[in-house]
């Protein structure tokens, strides 16, 4: 027969794992700089900033949106270049939209260290 607790001790190593894990992540974004991101977005893409502050979950969405909208706002008597055009147009707002949220994300990580809601790995 198996242990209960033996079960129990794994979830309880998993989600002591977990907390290490958004403890690291919540530090490497509070470390990065605000400026660099949005400098990231304006001269690249807002792809950047998301691989700057290494937020791979809130690209996806963000990109898998960007492709929603497309889908929902074209027409279907457009043609390529009209699409790449109104692509083009739309693009600086998606660039914002990244820049903000990824600015919004380095914001609150810092003001989460700052009030001491995170502890350095190990130390919980």
């Amino acid at each position: 027969m198996e242990n209960p607790n033996q079960y129990q001790n794994y979830a309880q190593q998993m989600d002591k794992e977990k907390s290490e894990r958004l403890v690291r992540k919540t530090l490497y974004i509070s470390r990065r700089a605000i400026w660099v991101n949005i400098l990231l977005s304006i001269l690249i893409s807002y792809v950047a900033g998301y691989i700057h502050t290494r937020r791979w979950k809130a690209l996806g969405i963000v990109v898998v949106g960007t492709f929603v909208f497309g889908f929902l706002t074209a027409s279907e008597n457009e043609s390529l270049e009209e699409a790449v055009e109104r692509g083009i147009t739309l693009s600086p707002l998606f660039g914002l939209i990244g820049t903000i949220d990824n600015s919004l994300a380095i914001r609150r990580a810092r003001q989460t260290v700052a009030n001491g809601n995170v502890d350095a790995p190990g130390n919980q």
